[in-house]
């Protein structure tokens, strides 16, 4: 099964270099962890996953802890 980021999990002082560098860079950052391994969904789980993001106008991901 293929394994994807997640969200880091990061402290205080991490995030404020991180901040740092969003104001010098004039942009935003996002930090990312290796970690997520997807679902294994069926075809009707997956037809149900897209049908919520073509509602919600996003994008899911289906992982298993």
């Amino acid at each position: 099964m293929a394994e994807f980021l997640k969200i880091a999990n990061l402290g205080s002082d991490d995030v404020a270099k991180i901040r740092e560098l969003e104001t010098s860079l004039g942009t935003h950052i996002m930090a990312y962890q290796p970690g997520l391994k997807m679902a294994k969904l069926t075809d009707e789980q997956v037809k149900a996953v897209k049908d919520v993001e073509e509602k919600l106008g996003v994008i899911l991901l289906a992982y298993d802890d």
